[in-house]
């Protein structure tokens, strides 16, 4: 995407942040940003907030190509657990939260059952390299992560993440930024249309 704005936009200075969902709202709030794109489901706790869904996709349980548990079925969390667990935390849907904790009977609340907790996917991502880690994640974010592997669950992980442009509803943008969040749109497409091509094969 950022190549495709240096190349197509040459004219725009891009301010680019890479964060959660929630510092991202304290920029936007704060005027240091004019949209990002994150999670949708923010957007339902905020009221001065006004969403474009773009793109969704489910969650999974992931490990290393090698993992053991990389080849087994039906895996349930107990057996999991055995393993350290990862998370790419940042913000998390309640909704979500609360999924997770009765689907798998987490009585003691969903982030205490993992070892790490991480808002830098570089971080996530050299453990299940370096280790026999388990990362939960959504499926976009490792779309293009190879030596990977989505492991089987029982019961499995039925969630789903919208990603979708926020702004502040009140904020008049820049007419630039319409040519910029069109160039976001067709980018995502493209992710979308792969991850459907690579469904098929």
């Amino acid at each position: 995407l950022l190549d495709t704005l240096l190349h197509d936009l040459p004219e725009v200075r891009v301010k680019v942040s890479v964060d959660t969902s929630a510092p991202l709202l304290n920029l936007l709030r704060n005027r240091q940003i004019d949209f990002f794109v994150g999670d949708a489901s923010i957007a339902r706790y905020q009221q001065d907030l006004v969403v474009e869904s773009l793109f969704t996709c489910g969650f999974g349980w992931y490990v290393s190509h090698q993992h053991p548990l990389a080849q087994t079925r039906d895996i349930d969390f107990v057996t999991m657990k055995t393993w350290p667990m990862v998370i790419a935390a940042g913000y998390f849907d309640p909704a979500a939260v609360e999924h997770m904790e009765t689907l798998y009977g987490l009585n003691a609340g969903l982030y205490d059952h993992f070892a790490v907790l991480s808002n830098d996917f570089r971080v996530v991502r050299h453990l299940m390299d370096s280790s026999n880690a388990i990362l939960a994640a959504t499926d976009i974010a490792m779309l293009n992560t190879a030596k990977v592997v989505k492991l089987h669950t029982n019961p499995a992980l039925a969630l789903t993440l919208t990603l979708g442009i926020l702004r502040l509803a009140e904020r008049e943008l820049p007419p630039v930024c319409e040519r910029v969040m069109a160039l976001i749109r067709e980018r995502i497409r493209q992710t979308e249309s792969r991850r459907s091509l690579g469904v098929k094969a």
